[in-house]
């Protein structure tokens, strides 16, 4: 009964929750492989799209203080956002933009000229 007067969003979320939480319990276990390895604190991000179940990890992960940041690829503009908390962005120029603004982080996407790092979801060419 509860569910027919959630707002949409929350059911789409809760469609997912399955998946979601077996990606939480798979990112919990490498963040505490990650976190033992190293002495110095590092920085845990968390990148994922709004597809199946990637926006409730970012809100759990974030929740419990695992990730430092989360960003959330907008594949699908219809949506509406999960949590203020997340970035989310429709190229991955934008990620970079954030990390290096935000954490002082640089990314070279020159690699190779067949390798495309600023990838468009279809919907986000839309807006």
């Amino acid at each position: 009964l509860s569910s027919i007067f959630a707002l949409p969003g929350l059911r789409y979320i809760e469609k997912y929750k399955k998946i979601a939480n077996k990606k939480i319990y798979i990112i919990k276990k490498a963040i505490s492989i990650i976190k033992e390895k190293h002495n110095n604190p590092v920085l845990i991000f968390w990148i994922g799209d709004n597809g199946q179940g990637d926006e409730r990890v970012a809100k759990v992960l974030l929740d419990e203080g695992l990730i430092d940041d989360a960003f959330i690829h907008k594949v699908d503009q219809k949506k509406e956002i999960f949590d203020n908390r997340i970035n989310y962005f429709c190229t991955y120029k934008d990620v970079i933009k954030y990390l290096y603004k935000k954490h002082n982080i640089k990314i070279d996407c020159s690699i190779s000229n067949n390798i495309k790092c600023f990838e468009y979801a279809n919907d986000c060419n839309l807006i």
